[in-house]
């Protein structure tokens, strides 16, 4: 018996010695897309790099002014020291994916950082993408936006009028006022300059989020996540 144990004390060991030199793997790394971010250049995670819906066009930093707009759907202080801003598409399988995180971020962090929603449909590859963004915004005109957020993404991409309606009601909408704003595309214009904005801050597909304006591309882990937000919340 004495083999045994023996040899189950050097696994354990090993073990542990796996999970530490893990650990500091993945502060290195977290370290590493921190100061990338910070020095302007777009991040995306290697290992995550298939989480991403490209749609075309050119990455690059954006000024933070030109992307935390005052009348998109936001939780945090308008002068938090950061501000993280999501271009997001109710149906890309990545942005589903990334929503969990950004939610739970923003119920821990939201006291200290200002996280902002703005819309990037990418209409060739998920046709209903403008309509769910459109009852979004008509949610946002009620003050229900985050319920409809969040019954949006439950749908995963089955986004059809009859789910988005009900997806509305479930969401205590007003129905009237919300079928007016619907049939007249009231909130078209909202969507489309948030798409302009996107393309001019070299957004190219979904979800990028930007730290103070720095781009990170694709839905990031949560743990990665957490350690930029905890990165800029220290810096100087």
């Amino acid at each position: 018996m004495a083999p045994r144990k023996g040899i189950s004390s050097f696994g354990a060991t090993a073990f542990v010695g796996l999970v530490l030199t893990l650990a500091a793997l993945f502060v290195w790394r977290a370290w590493s897309y921190y100061r990338l971010i910070e020095r302007g250049e777009a991040v995306a995670l290697p290992q995550f790099g298939s989480q991403f819906t490209a749609a075309g066009g050119s990455s690059g930093p954006a000024p933070l002014a030109d992307l935390a707009t005052a009348d998109d759907p936001a939780i945090g202080p308008e002068d938090a020291k950061l501000v993280v801003v999501e271009f997001a598409d109710y149906q890309c399988p990545f942005c589903n994916q990334a929503s969990s995180t950004f939610r739970e971020m923003a119920a821990v962090y939201g006291d200290r950082v200002r996280f902002v929603v703005r819309d990037f449909p990418v209409q060739d590859l998920h046709p209903d993408a403008v309509a769910a963004a459109e009852a979004a915004g008509c949610a946002q005109a009620q003050d229900k936006y985050w319920a409809m957020h969040d019954r949006l993404y439950a749908l995963r991409g089955a986004l059809s009028r009859d789910d988005l309606d009900r997806a509305a009601a479930q969401s205590g909408l007003d129905m009237a006022v919300y079928g007016a704003c619907m049939d007249l595309h009231a909130r078209i214009d909202e969507i489309q300059a948030d798409l302009v904005a996107g393309v001019a801050a070299g957004v190219r597909g979904t979800p990028t989020f930007f730290f103070n304006g720095m781009p990170v591309e694709g839905a990031i882990p949560r743990e990665a996540f957490e350690a930029l937000i905890k990165r800029f919340l220290e810096a100087s």
